[in-house]
This record gives structure tokens, C-alpha cells and sequence, in this order.
């Protein structure tokens, strides 16, 4: 990051995805945000679920958000503070499946 916050990124699907885990290992963040959007483009984000982590001594941040099938053409990530200036993201993984037609 950059220090200052928020701090967002949009992962974008190659098509409409039901989603059923997301999985998030990070650092110093105090607190992340996940929205959706069906649309084709990134817009209209719907609010999906908010996190407020506990601060760990220097250790990663592991969080594992079971969902019910959610469909997404869009994920954003927005992370709303941290305890520190500085925070990363180590790894995203979004489990689902296409949907097709």
C-alpha cells in the first residue's frame, strides 16, 4: 500500500462466477471490505461482508469467508484502515464456479 487509506482492487472475472469461499492472507490490516457487482463492467457494487482483523506480531492475517454461492462478475477488495501505515496482501483465493449462459 501506499500508507493511505482506503485502498481498493477489483478482481474481474472472465465470466459470472458463483462463488463459494474466499480466502485472504494479509498483513497489518485492520479492516477489509468485499463487495460484488453482476454487472459487465465494475460498477454497482453490492456490499458483501466486512472483517475487522486482530493484530498479530508480525505474522500473517489468514481469514477463510464461507459463502453461499454468491454470483459475481466482479470482486472488490477494499481495505479500510491498518495498524500500521503500511499493509499487503499476500494472497486472494476466490473459490466457485463458472456460470455459464
Amino acid at each position: 500500500s501506499t500508507g493511505l487509506f482506503p485502498q481498493e482492487f477489483i478482481v474481474t472475472f472472465s465470466s459470472m462466477m458463483s462463488i463459494q469461499r474466499i480466502e485472504i492472507a494479509c498483513f497489518n490490516v485492520k479492516k477489509l471490505s468485499f463487495q460484488t457487482s453482476k454487472e459487465n463492467e465494475p460498477l454497482n457494487f453490492e456490499d458483501l461482508l466486512d472483517k475487522e482483523f486482530d493484530a498479530t506480531d508480525n505474522t500473517l492475517q489468514q481469514e477463510e469467508f464461507p459463502l453461499n454461492n454468491k454470483r459475481a462478475n466482479h470482486l472488490r477488495v477494499i481495505i479500510e484502515s491498518g495498524y500500521d501505515h503500511f499493509v499487503s496482501v499476500h494472497r486472494l483465493s476466490i473459490n466457485g464456479n463458472a456460470i455459464h449462459g
